[in-house]
């Protein structure tokens, strides 16, 4: 029985040492592709490279990508960093350069301008940099001239109540033209025409106005236009459209959902 075993190890260090020698020392060596993609060769695994042009296919040592080289960070992507790096959550611009944020504690700056140069969410407490708080949180001497961590990243005095808040969509100025432009001032907003207000957008009803101003507003309900004999705006009706609008496109600007009458005639023999 212990002539047996000992035959059985012997067999297998044989065994692996035929193995070992059979083992290619390099991937090169292999010439056919079934051989490249099974064959574990002492200096690594082997990957199959196809030809190309006049490029013979050949076999080659298996390249790894290391993701600790290969990633590159979120901010480092930023577009434009010297403008919108401080804008961007979770990064911060430093040394011209867009980098992670590290939190406001980290940046020793004097000013609430330098704080702000670095990340929005960061103000100064005139030593170093602080996070900003939310306009409620100031008081009237901090109001305005603190920015905000919420709504448009600047507060606004309220004398009727006594207290800092952020501004209204209803605030916003007249050239804000397209729901675009008003939800970039502040999310939530949409045109009204001129300026913003609160989505979801009102009837043409709620507007007051003289002509001029009511034919400017648009409401849930489509273009406005001033209500006869009253200072009430009121939605464009198709059937009071020019008669010089002469297609669909003409009418659906007058007003949604208006298109061009249609007459046919028919030539009799």
């Amino acid at each position: 029985m212990k002539n047996l075993i000992l035959i059985c190890l012997i067999a297998m260090v044989l065994s692996q040492q035929v193995q070992q020698k059979n083992q290619c020392n390099d991937c090169g060596q292999l010439k056919s592709q079934s051989d490249c993609e099974q064959e574990q060769t002492v200096s690594g695994a082997c990957e199959w490279v196809a030809a190309s042009g006049t490029t013979a296919a050949k076999c080659q040592k298996k390249t790894t990508v290391d993701p600790t080289t290969s990633f590159k960070p979120y901010c480092e992507l930023v577009d434009k960093p010297e403008t919108n790096c401080a804008k961007t959550l979770g990064c911060a611009y430093l040394d011209s350069k867009c980098t992670h944020f590290a939190g406001c504690q980290a940046y020793v700056k004097s000013t609430t301008t330098d704080c702000q140069a670095i990340s929005y969410l960061c103000v100064s407490d005139g030593n170093a940099c602080i996070e900003a708080k939310i306009c409620k949180e100031y008081s009237q001497t901090q109001c305005e001239t603190t920015p905000s961590i919420s709504g448009i990243l600047k507060c606004k005095w309220d004398t009727t109540a006594g207290t800092c808040r952020d501004y209204s969509c209803s605030e916003a100025d007249v050239s804000l033209n397209t729901d675009i432009k008003c939800s970039d001032w502040l999310a939530g907003c949409v045109t009204k025409g001129q300026g913003c207000v609160n989505s979801p957008r009102p009837s043409c009803t709620t507007y007051t106005g003289d002509d001029a101003a009511c034919q400017s507003y648009i409401g849930s309900d489509g273009n406005c236009e001033l209500a006869t004999g009253t200072t009430n705006c009121k939605a464009k009706e198709c059937a009071n459209a020019p008669t010089s609008l002469s297609t669909d496109d003409d009418c659906k600007a007058y007003q949604k959902g208006c298109i061009t009458t249609a007459f046919v005639f028919q030539l009799l023999w």
